[in-house]
């Protein structure tokens, strides 16, 4: 899903899934057959409204590979250097909100890994269950954030979510 000529809204909406309602995850390889599971929060949907329900008739849902939990070491111009969370939190991809994100049992790996963020990536704050676009810029050592890849690079983030400011 490309969504260079997008921009993220500050509206949330419910989107009612019918028990007739189409799911598919699309990633480099096309299409395949999903369901309401494989959502989880951070997800990228495009949603085909039925014209005579108002509901949503087919959901397509970009595949980004994995999500990982992260804490903001440093940053540089276009990079941004994290200590990964050990937790179980995000393996069963069962995260439904970003608030229902709880690290507090996690431990962070000793070691850092630098991330680049290409041109395409996309970054958001989330603050008072609203996401709002941000810039790597914007990142300070000790925030926590959610880094979403795609299936076949665990170095160029697809999509990085600010959760929580260092205080």
């Amino acid at each position: 899903i490309d969504l260079e000529n997008y921009s993220l809204s500050q509206d949330t909406e419910l989107v009612a899934l019918q028990d007739d309602s189409l799911f598919y995850t699309a990633d480099e390889s096309g299409t395949t057959a999903a369901s309401s599971e494989d959502l989880q929060a951070g997800s990228i949907v495009l949603v085909k409204w039925d014209a005579d329900t108002g509901n949503a008739a087919e959901i397509i849902l970009q595949n980004d590979g994995h999500t990982d939990a992260a804490s903001v070491v440093s940053t540089a111009e276009d990079e941004v250097t994290v200590s990964l969370y050990q937790s179980d939190a995000l393996s069963s991809n069962t995260l439904s909100s970003y608030d229902s994100l709880d690290l507090s049992s996690s431990t962070l790996e000793e070691a850092a890994q630098t991330l680049t963020a290409a041109d395409d990536t996309r970054i958001y704050r989330y603050e008072n269950g609203l996401l709002s676009s941000a810039a790597l810029s914007d990142l300070r050592e000790g925030d926590t954030i959610l880094v979403s890849y795609t299936s076949s690079d665990s170095t160029t983030p697809s999509q990085i979510v600010l959760i929580s400011a260092a205080s």
